[in-house]
């Protein structure tokens, strides 16, 4: 998720079972820091890597390095097309959220 007004990336993780929102600042959205970042969230969960993520098809999700590491970590990376709303209508929502939250504190800090 690109927030405009701010250099950074922002990569947002769902749940689908807990619902729990998970996300990470990126300098760029580039397979290696996505993967840094996957790493780093599933260190932290108590029950470690996820069976299956589900991804839109920007690039940095369908280059050979990120579907290698899915692989050699025993996870389903299955693709969905930006009009597959019903499938990532909850992330859809967090992302909406975390975008009103930076806006709201951006007009709070510019006052």
């Amino acid at each position: 998720m690109e927030v405009e007004g701010y250099k950074r990336f922002i990569l947002l993780g769902i749940d689908y079972f807990t619902r729990k929102l998970w996300g990470a600042s990126l300098e760029s959205k580039s397979a290696e820091n996505v993967i840094k970042a996957l790493e780093e969230w599933i260190k932290d969960k108590e029950d470690g890597f996820p069976n299956e993520l589900i991804t839109d098809n920007a690039k940095e999700f369908c280059i050979e390095k990120f579907g290698r590491w899915c692989s050699e970590n025993k996870i389903k990376h299955r693709k969905v097309g930006v009009e597959a709303h019903r499938s990532s209508g909850r992330i859809e929502r967090g992302i909406r959220t975390i975008r009103e939250a930076l806006v709201k504190q951006d007009k709070e800090e510019s006052v």
